[in-house]
């Protein structure tokens, strides 16, 4: 299954408490540069954090499949098997794909602030 970055995808993504995979959007960002089973997504919920600076509000759209404001939760990102995929949703708008991006550069600098590793250009290598 090949996928755009920005498309919402559904996908049985472990739980951000127990680990517990549930049915949940999830926002597509590449596949893993070396292992192409794997898929770096960012998870979405309903639930707004009132403090967390790497949250993106997303609104309901036919194109996105998205049917209730939710939000990408950015620090929530991790490459995850393309195995646990059902669908497609939709997909992001460019402007809200650009808005999503901008915010995921940032919150890349940060954790390549917090971290000893070298990266290369992408900021996306964070993930690897």
């Amino acid at each position: 299954m090949l996928h755009k970055q920005g498309d919402i995808l559904r996908a049985a993504y472990p739980g951000p408490i127990d680990g517990t995979p549930k049915m949940r959007p999830v926002l597509f960002w590449q596949t893993h540069p070396t292992d192409t089973g794997r898929l770096l997504v960012s998870y979405i919920t309903r639930t707004k954090s009132s403090d967390n600076q790497w949250e993106r509000i997303l609104y309901p759209g036919a194109h996105s499949g998205i049917t209730d404001e939710c939000v990408v939760k950015l620090n929530e990102t991790r490459y995850v098997s393309e195995n646990i995929v059902f669908k497609k949703l939709g997909a992001l708008d460019l402007t809200e794909l650009q808005a999503v991006k901008d915010l995921m550069a940032k919150y890349a600098r940060f954790k390549k602030e917090q971290s000893a590793e070298d990266f290369y250009e992408d900021p996306l290598d964070v993930f690897r």
